[in-house]
């Protein structure tokens, strides 16, 4: 005789299908490969086209070839291109470069130099250790410093559009306010910044 299942029962049982239906880091775990081949191909060096209907297990796909990535030491960066889509040229190739560069920075920052016997970051993130030793610390903080320049230029360079100003207005108390007005040219040696402020 089959005993019913409960409202409760039936509800968490719903849950739980809502929630593998999401690609999430905790889902990755449980990644099932809809045929053979299709990992290893979305590892390889070579642009990629990942199409398929909602729910299809194309963000897991991403997900699980990031994650293996990673514990490869492979560098990685992911970025959301839904934020971006009101964008227009320029701004938007500089915006993609601009969460580019800072996901890579982030890689670079945590998992390109942690220890293999840092089980704090591995066991909180995947499910086993890298494969590969972790790089050269120095050679990595010469590479942030790099990035976290361009970084810099590129913003600099996401704000300069055809001699416009950039003003902010900041007010003293109930009746003083201050208007600063910040022109940015680009030089050959760089960012030039020009300030120049009036009080009301």
């Amino acid at each position: 005789m089959t005993t019913p299942l409960s409202d409760e029962r039936i509800n968490k049982f719903s849950l739980l299908i809502e929630e593998a239906s999401r690609s999430t880091q905790e889902g990755v775990r449980y990644f099932i490969e809809p045929a053979a081949g299709v990992l290893d191909r979305a590892k390889s060096r070579r642009h990629h086209f990942i199409f398929g209907r909602r729910g299809s297990g194309k963000s897991s796909l991403i997900a699980k070839t990031e994650q293996d990535l990673t514990l490869d030491r492979s560098p990685v960066a992911r970025v959301d291109l839904e934020p971006f889509k009101g964008h227009s040229y320029p701004d938007l190739l500089i915006s993609v470069l601009i969460a580019t560069f800072g996901s890579f920075e982030k890689w670079l920052a945590t998992f390109a130099t942690a220890s293999a016997a840092k089980t704090s970051i591995w066991s909180r993130f995947f499910d086993r250790k890298p494969t590969n030793k972790p790089f050269d610390k120095k050679s990595v903080q010469k590479l942030l410093d790099r990035l976290k320049k361009e970084l810099i230029d590129l913003d600099a360079q996401l704000y300069l559009v055809d001699d416009a100003e950039v003003q902010i207005d900041v007010e003293k108390g109930e009746i003083q306010s201050q208007s600063t007005s910040i022109d940015l040219k680009l030089t050959r040696s760089g960012v030039a910044p020009g300030i120049g402020q009036s009080e009301k």
